[in-house]
């Protein structure tokens, strides 16, 4: 019995050398991955907040189909332009919106590999081509971490395509059609 300890101890001290081994890439790759989950969720929720504002700016903004009748048709094709303007671009959150759901769900489904990576060095054992599963998932973050601020520069065009549409369509029609 006691030679069967002594075999379980040894045994279980070169097990938790092999998992110490992978112990600063998985942590490196861990603290990677809470960053661009943050990130991402951040761009998500501030994606859908202006995508609400948008909408509300498209409320503001009726108009008096009966005023509207009667400006002068060049005026009436300005108005019906800078409308246009605006909302394709508002479009443009509902395309980024669709483009996070993608990521995220290509997201998520990566999560459990990184999550089984972190339970394993938390509970000694690790099993498989750890390296391996190390190296495609950080070259996976860095795929990601470009994909994200691709999608911020996105989001910031699309933001400021929509405030300048707005203030320009908005311009128009207090211009033309006052509010009285």
């Amino acid at each position: 019995m006691k030679k069967v300890s002594i075999f379980l101890l040894f045994v279980s001290l070169i097990a938790c050398k092999n998992v110490e081994q992978y112990r600063a890439g998985i942590e490196e790759l861990g603290a990677k991955w809470d960053a661009a989950t943050a990130s991402v969720t951040e761009l998500t929720g501030m994606a859908e907040a202006e995508n609400k504002t948008f909408a509300t700016m498209t409320d503001s903004l009726m108009v008096d189909s009966m005023a509207f009748a009667k400006l002068a048709p060049a005026v009436q094709t300005q108005i019906t332009d800078a409308k246009a303007t605006f909302t394709n671009a508002g479009a443009g959150y509902a395309s980024l919106l669709s483009d996070l759901s993608t990521f995220s769900t290509e997201w998520s489904a990566k999560a459990a590999e990184v999550t089984a990576l972190k339970d394993g060095l938390a509970g000694g054992k690790l099993d498989g081509d750890v390296a391996g599963k190390i190296a495609e998932l950080t070259n996976y973050v860095s795929e990601a971490e470009s994909k994200i601020a691709t999608l911020k520069e996105t989001f910031k065009n699309v933001k400021e395509s929509v405030t300048n549409g707005y203030v320009n369509y908005k311009n128009l029609l207090d211009q033309y059609l006052p509010k009285k």
